[in-house]
């Protein structure tokens, strides 16, 4: 069902309204909504078009830097980190998950995670999650390493296939 869904969508990279980010039209915190470059779609915007709404507040974004960035970070362990908080060095809280699961195909846990400027540099290190489980009616925290990767996590051999290969 779902969870089938949700794990294609998560291994594909695919971000989620509602669950990794909310829309201008939801959002009832002026500090809430998200913009392209902080969700990584900056691709799709095109800033040599002469205009478009938000233009000059995207620019202005652009050359003063993002506060937040939505990434893709991979967590060691098996246990999925279901908004779970992201530390630097096991102290300063830096960011929080969105969505995450243990990958069958991949062979490893992922996750979306809002991380904070400067810790969503692609070179950030030391960077840890915080997971909590429940063990014989029992909660349990674990501090796990993660780091930053690309997205998407799984990339399947036909996926650029034209016309798609057969099964």
């Amino acid at each position: 069902g779902y969870a089938a869904v949700e794990m294609a969508r998560i291994e594909a990279g695919f971000l989620l309204p509602r669950a990794d980010f909310l829309s201008s039209q939801t959002a009832l915190r002026t500090d809430r909504p998200r913009n392209p470059l902080e969700l990584g779609l900056d691709w799709l915007v095109h800033f040599d078009k002469p205009h478009f709404n938000g233009k000059r507040a995207l620019e202005k974004l652009r050359h003063k830097g993002v506060a937040r960035k939505l990434l893709a970070i991979e967590i060691d362990g098996d246990k999925a980190a279901h908004n779970a908080l992201v530390y630097h060095g096991r102290k300063r809280e830096v960011g929080m998950v969105t969505s995450a699961l243990w990958s069958p195909t991949c062979k490893r846990n992922i996750a979306f995670a809002w991380l904070e400027a400067p810790f969503h540099d692609k070179r950030a290190n030391n960077l840890w999650v915080e997971i909590y489980l429940q063990k014989e009616l029992e909660w349990q925290r674990r501090m796990a390493r993660c780091r930053i990767v690309e997205k998407p996590f799984f990339v399947h051999s036909r996926r650029t296939a034209t016309p798609p290969g057969e099964f």
